[in-house]
């Protein structure tokens, strides 16, 4: 794709995009607390009126992020296979090591404030080997007001755009080092102006001559240039054959082998090649074979600045953007995504203009005073004096506070436009109704013994009014776990070790793939080290535990519900470890092979004696009946006597049986017992901090 081409794009996006930037603007504004415009503090300061703000906004945005933050979700792969669908522990457990070393939890938490503010949040990964020379991934926030995006895309979170591109400062050394064959000197200034303190006017920047000190920047500005990541896809033909006549082909199989390792049949049986791979292979196909002939999507990156292209190539994964986006409520007419804060702006600036107005009126009125003609006193001088002393006697003249006219009156108070509380008292209400945000999400329950399931019951509905935002979400964390998955498969290698929690505790396994499963499905479920999971989970189990049948309390039931537990995770950790510890079985499973080996030894030995005796009653019999008969009942007497052994060490091992069957029955309602008593603590705590609560209303 030529520059011009990229330029019209961008041009194309103007109208849009600048009326987003200039709301999303003013959205950040509001939420810091800047809520009055540049023209209307200059008049209220004309005015000589205070410029209040009471900043309700950004308690509302904070309780849903905090939301958020604190029901995080965790994505897991299901690979595509006949039969059961085993979660890929492994893959699961990489994908979250590469995000915990790159805080991918908080960057997405950080560009879901950013959807709730403005209506777009935006993520970048990238393959990275600055930090790692064996490759890692990077996962980061992106300024929604940095990134373009194709007009004519109206799907939630930009599904299916054609094009996306970035435009942002960077240092000159360091655009230096990342195209060290470009040139960033000044070029023939077109005219336009910049200050160093504007924010990056994207579409004007995608027309410069020159982004440098050219065109009109000062200070710091002169080592900055814009630099523009262009990303978009097009269509390559593409070329399938069946598998079978490859595998048809010795000579075919083999160059496969060796130079297209990755080239693997579908779920349908198919090769596929694309035009550079179908060139290399046509010639060795066998007579008659025809492709089927398709198109599939390619995604490809341009990094360009002032009217050079600096770098072009394909994206890190030719099947997807680096940059993927979370888009809150849309407006159709405007074709724009906007936040919660568009709708909460009118309130919140007519509750600081009446809270401004209040204060002017108590200011500029008058605070009590009288109205006295100047014959009133009997000292006029004294009686100003002493007017504010409570203590003081004020004489006047006869006649001043009598009749029907008095010389002596108070001054009257101005109380204010009467609706202006009113007014006022639904403008701070009507930023919660704007919002859809209800007292129970926040946090502020008026009443104080409400009870568990009401407050549950509020806060849910209260979210379902906010499902949009949560729903764009997890559909960004399900198209974003298919990018970490692709990026992994090429920029990590097989053999990497891995971070695994586990009952032992965190334990390293190598990174490895099926190479038989191209595809796997996203799953998105809240994560169990989420707070408000854990919490949630282990209420119902400690109040569904009294009621749960003794058997069904084992080691393997309890416990995973450990991990749910409000417990430290390092004590939990000993718990699981020494629960889950088989020195016992296996000191009883040792018992029992040395008594079973200890028995079989004793069974062939008097099977021996036995036998040998039998021989020599034989060999006496043969000359003296009634000493074979005697030979006979004592080898009888042995054999019941060996028959009696054998029972007994039988018995023996029955017993060792028994008794490490009930230690470890004894350490299973042990456990349960720690779980129960802990469960019934925190009942009891529960009791005593209601009780302290309906004190004082006693």
């Amino acid at each position: 794709m030529d520059l011009e081409t990229v330029q019209k794009s961008l041009k194309n996006s103007v109208g849009t995009r600048n009326r987003w930037r200039s709301e999303a603007k003013k959205a950040y504004d509001f939420v810091a607390g800047e809520q009055w415009s540049p023209e209307e503090r200059q008049v209220m300061e004309d005015l000589m009126r205070p410029v209040t703000v009471f900043n309700r906004i950004a308690p509302i945005v904070n309780a849903i992020v905090g939301h958020e933050t604190a029901n995080r979700q965790a994505v897991a792969y299901l690979p595509r296979q006949l039969g059961a669908t085993p979660v890929a522990d492994v893959i699961s457990h990489g994908a979250k090591w590469v995000r915990d070393e790159c805080g991918a939890d908080g960057e997405e938490s950080d560009a879901f404030e950013d959807c709730v503010i403005t209506g777009e949040g935006w993520i970048d990964t990238e393959p990275d080997y600055d930090s790692d020379p064996d490759g890692t991934i990077l996962i980061e926030r992106v300024d929604p007001r940095e990134m373009d995006i194709d007009p004519t895309c109206d799907k939630k979170n930009y599904k299916g755009a054609k094009w996306i591109c970035r435009t942002r400062k960077m240092e000159r050394t360091r655009a230096q080092e990342l195209w060290p064959h470009a040139s960033f000197g000044d070029f023939e200034p077109t005219g336009r102006q910049t200050s160093s303190g504007d924010p990056i006017d994207v579409i004007a920047a995608a027309f410069y001559h020159a982004d440098s000190g050219a065109e009109g920047r000062t200070g710091a500005e002169r080592d900055l240039v814009l630099v523009h990541d262009y990303q978009w896809w097009e269509f390559e033909p593409i070329y399938r054959i069946p598998g079978q006549v490859v595998a048809s082909t010795p000579a075919l199989m083999m160059a496969l082998q060796q130079t297209m390792p990755d080239v693997r049949p579908s779920e349908t049986g198919l090769l596929t090649f694309d035009p550079q791979q179908w060139a290399v292979i046509q010639p060795m196909l066998p007579p008659g074979v025809k492709p089927i002939e398709q198109r599939r999507r390619v995604y490809k990156r341009m990094f360009w600045t002032g009217m050079q292209i600096l770098e072009e190539k394909d994206c890190p994964v030719r099947d997807s953007f680096t940059y993927k986006a979370i888009t809150a409520k849309r407006d159709h007419q405007k074709h724009m995504w906007y936040g919660i804060v568009r709708a909460m702006r009118d309130p919140q600036l007519w509750s600081n203009k009446f809270m401004s107005l209040a204060l002017e009126i108590v200011a500029t009125s008058a605070k009590g005073g009288i109205f006295a003609e100047i014959d009133a006193f009997e000292d006029p001088r004294k009686a100003e004096d002493d007017y504010a002393d409570p203590s003081a006697m004020i004489y006047v003249k006869p006649g001043s506070l009598s009749g029907q006219n008095p010389k002596i009156m108070p001054r009257p108070v101005s109380a204010g436009p009467p609706q202006m509380q009113q007014l006022m008292m639904y403008a701070n209400q009507s930023l919660n109704d704007a919002a859809g945000v209800n007292p129970a999400v926040m946090g502020f329950s008026k009443e104080l013994d409400v009870s568990g399931v009401l407050e549950q019951t509020r806060l849910q509905a209260g979210l379902n009014l906010l499902s949009y935002l949560f729903d764009a979400l997890r559909r960004y964390r399900k198209e974003q776990g298919t990018l970490l998955m692709q990026m992994m498969r090429q920029y990590i290698p097989e053999g990497r070790l891995v971070r695994i929690e586990g009952p032992e505790g965190a334990q390293y396994a190598k990174l490895a793939f099926d190479p038989g499963i191209d595809k796997y499905d996203i799953v998105v479920d809240e994560a169990p080290t989420a707070p408000n999971v854990k919490e949630q989970t282990w209420e119902t189990f400690v109040s569904l535990a009294p009621h749960l049948p003794p058997q069904m309390m084992t080691p393997q039931f309890l416990l995973p519900l450990l991990e749910y537990s409000p417990f430290p995770r390092a004590l939990v950790q000993k718990w699981m470890k020494s629960a889950s510890n088989p020195q016992a079985q296996q000191q009883a499973q040792m018992a029992q092979q040395l008594q079973a080996a200890e028995i079989q030894s004793k069974t062939r030995e008097q099977n021996a004696s036995a036998m040998l005796k039998q021989a020599q009653a034989q060999h006496v019999g043969e000359g003296d009946p009634s000493k074979a008969a005697a030979a006979q009942i004592g080898l009888l007497g042995d054999v019941v006597k060996a028959k009696a052994e054998m029972a007994s060490a039988q018995a023996k091992v029955h017993q060792t049986h028994l008794d490490a069957h009930a230690k470890v029955l004894e350490h299973t309602l042990n456990a349960h017992a720690a779980i129960r008593d802990a469960a019934l603590d925190q009942q009891k705590a529960e009791r005593e901090a209601a009780l302290q609560q309906q004190e004082p209303k006693g």
